[in-house]
């Protein structure tokens, strides 16, 4: 352990109100938040190195980008014909 402590926080959006992503330092916490689709994100750092927490929030941020969001799974493929 590095004794950093993270967290990330996932909320419903109402309207689109973070069109760019921020970043935001103050007292030795790092925030980084952003919107995809209808969810507001924002993941915070204490005692991180910042380069280290960049790489980590933008890693983060492009997952929720580039997958589904929180609770729709993809489709299960539907079965044709017998299993045997």
């Amino acid at each position: 352990t590095r004794g950093c402590r993270v967290t990330m926080i996932v909320s419903r959006s109402v309207e689109n109100t973070l069109k760019e992503p921020v970043r935001m330092e103050s007292g030795g916490i790092l925030a980084f938040m952003w919107q995809a689709g209808p969810l507001h994100y924002a993941v915070l750092a204490e005692g991180m190195a910042p380069g280290r927490y960049d790489k980590i929030a933008r890693g983060v941020r492009k997952a929720t980008i580039d997958r589904l969001p929180l609770g729709q799974e993809p489709p299960l493929p539907r079965l044709i014909g017998s299993m045997e």
